[in-house]
């Protein structure tokens, strides 16, 4: 088709479309026959043909042998215009869900990924799909070092996130299985157990946990979610006895353990029963950036048979892996978690000052501030939750609210510069 037929084929294309889609022809209508309408447009009958047949190939009208080219039923579909659909550039993240700019040194991971990136061969193999091997023994003399977890390469999974984790786990467990958590719960850890078939079971204490004969408890004892709250010694061993005598597994979430500002890191549940009967979730993501999406998971042996490698490709890339890896293995990820807890201390302390004023207010209190990088305030009445409401989005930030205790909000902090904390808790508690 030469390029002035194409032009012309392409005009009759988009005149034919715009009336069906306008609805300027009726549904099951009859066109005009390529004969005719070649002759009231001036035009030869190829390139009527031409433009029918696009038509035809995306839906618009359909041919009857011997009868003609009819249009197609359009009526049920909604014809959504550009102009209701949101500008992508809109979107605003929120201000303090963020992370500051001081929280981490990209030059670390500039040199690092300036050596993974120059002349290495395995960048052009496929990820492995549980993670690769150089990262899964630094990780193992990590956790060994850091934590006293004990584990080896092949017990190991590495994935995008916790939802990713938890997808794996879907795999080794029949569908339907009941899933134990203290309430409130990680909700997207939560909505992951339910999308993969999990039965998801919201407890107030421990000895309720085990009362509900579950066969998964999910839980992060050394950082209890949304609290902060630290899970005694006396009942992880009721855990740990429960699973051991039941068949049953301890998800351990440790994602934030570092984030302690009250007391020395916690250790693990997997550390007391041995790793037996406890799966183990770590991350990257929280203490390095958040932009780095990498958490690992360690199964015990009884479960490591059940992995079915082929079932999922790898969430992340070969690159941010062996970068990881690197960065373990150089002691610079030593470094920054060493850098990463005095400079967290000294936000939380900073962060309290500028709260002082509001400590004894009378409509609402505020509570963890021992752990974590969020703050969590109760409101004692609905119109004090509201106004909170008001200001938080206002000043655009993010905060979390619990259906298992409305009166609460989570406010995260990570992302507010220090020098700011002062102006902006004052716009935040303005009025309340």
């Amino acid at each position: 088709m030469n390029r002035n037929r194409t032009v012309l084929y392409q005009k009759i294309y988009d005149d034919f479309k715009e009336k069906i889609t306008n609805g300027w022809y009726e549904a099951h209508s009859k066109l005009p026959s390529i004969r005719q309408a070649a002759k009231n447009n001036g035009l030869s009958t190829t390139t009527i043909e031409h433009a029918y047949q696009q038509l035809s190939i995306e839906g618009y009208i359909y041919s009857l042998p011997k009868s003609g080219y009819y249009v197609e039923d359009l009526t049920f579909v909604e014809i959504q215009k550009s102009a209701d659909i949101g500008d992508e550039t809109t979107y605003r993240p929120a201000l303090n869900q963020r992370q500051t700019k001081d929280m981490f040194n990209l030059n670390r991971v500039r040199m690092i990924m300036n050596r993974v990136l120059t002349d290495n061969d395995q960048l052009y193999e496929d990820c492995h799909p549980t993670g690769e091997l150089a990262l899964k023994k630094e990780i193992q003399k990590h956790l060994a070092k850091q934590r006293n977890v004990l584990l080896r390469p092949q017990q190991m999974i590495v994935a995008s996130g916790t939802q990713q984790l938890i997808m794996w786990l879907s795999s080794m467990f029949d569908s339907h299985t009941c899933v134990a958590y203290l309430k409130p719960g990680f909700k997207r850890a939560l909505q992951a157990f339910k999308t993969t078939g999990f039965r998801c079971m919201g407890q107030n204490t421990v000895d309720d946990l085990i009362r509900a004969e579950a066969k998964i408890i999910f839980i992060s004892p050394s950082n209890l979610y949304p609290s902060g709250d630290v899970l005694p010694v006396k009942e992880r061993l009721k855990l740990i006895r429960y699973a051991q005598d039941n068949d049953a597994y301890i998800i351990e979430d440790d994602y934030n353990h570092m984030f302690r500002y009250n007391a020395y890191q916690i250790p693990t549940i997997h550390q007391l029963s041995k790793g037996h009967n406890v799966i183990y979730i770590g991350s990257f993501s929280r203490n390095t950036l958040l932009s780095i999406r990498m958490s690992y998971m360690g199964l015990p042996l009884a479960l490591v048979r059940d992995v079915n490698h082929s079932l999922f490709a790898q969430s992340v890339s070969k690159i941010d892996q062996l970068m990881m890896a690197d960065f373990l293995s150089s002691g610079e990820y030593q470094k920054h978690l060493r850098q990463l807890a005095r400079y967290s201390k000294k936000r939380n302390d900073n962060l309290k000052i500028a709260l002082d004023p509001w400590m004894d207010a009378n409509h609402f209190s505020i509570s963890g501030l021992q752990s974590n990088m969020h703050l969590l305030i109760t409101c004692y009445n609905q119109a004090t939750k509201a106004k909170f409401i008001k200001n938080l989005e206002s000043l655009n930030f993010a905060y979390t609210t619990f259906e298992a205790n409305p009166r609460l909000l989570l406010i995260p902090y990570s992302g507010i510069p220090m020098h700011r904390f002062e102006t902006l808790f004052n716009t935040l508690f303005a009025g309340i």
